[in-house]
């Protein structure tokens, strides 16, 4: 615990499940948590129970507390002349 709401976790896991059979976790290196902000991981690998999925060398996961819940569907924007983008709601 770093601050009333920061903390660092190191070769840790990351959920806000059941802690002890979370259906989806972050196995993490190193985590930068900021209640109600940003968890901001270094070698991050995605699991569904027990079975990784995917893995990033970086990545940042929102934990504010009533955010968004669902499946969230991203789109694609086109801008001319040649540009692409992706924007997540």
């Amino acid at each position: 615990r770093l601050a009333e709401d920061h903390y660092r976790l190191t070769n840790g896991m990351f959920t806000s499940r059941d802690i002890d059979k979370p259906s989806w976790s972050f196995h993490v290196k190193v985590a930068d948590i900021t209640l109600d902000d940003y968890a901001h991981m270094q070698d991050v690998t995605f699991r569904a129970h027990d079975i990784p999925l995917i893995f990033t060398p970086r990545l940042g996961w929102p934990t504010e507390a009533d955010r968004p819940q669902g499946c969230l569907i991203p789109r694609k924007l086109f801008s001319p002349p040649t540009r692409h983008s992706t924007a997540c709601p």
